[in-house]
């Protein structure tokens, strides 16, 4: 499972990932609402989550244009 890091410092809150989300998992909809990262998104107090929906390659972390989210080291 991955494990997206979040460094609220660096969001813009552009919410260009939970849009890319929304799009990937919903039938091609734009509905940031619906967003797998969007429950954690707006919580400064969360630093992590788990998220297997894209494998090992997620796509909020690709769209991202503030890299503010990466890939969690153990």
């Amino acid at each position: 499972m991955a494990r997206i890091k979040i460094d609220h410092s660096k969001c813009c809150e552009c919410c260009l990932c939970e849009i890319v989300c929304s799009l990937q998992y919903n039938e091609n909809t734009v509905n940031p609402k619906r967003s797998r990262i969007a429950v954690f998104f707006r919580k400064p107090d969360i630093d992590i989550i788990g998220c297997d929906h894209c494998g090992d390659e997620p796509q909020c972390i690709k769209a991202c244009l503030s890299e503010a989210l990466a890939l969690a080291v153990e």
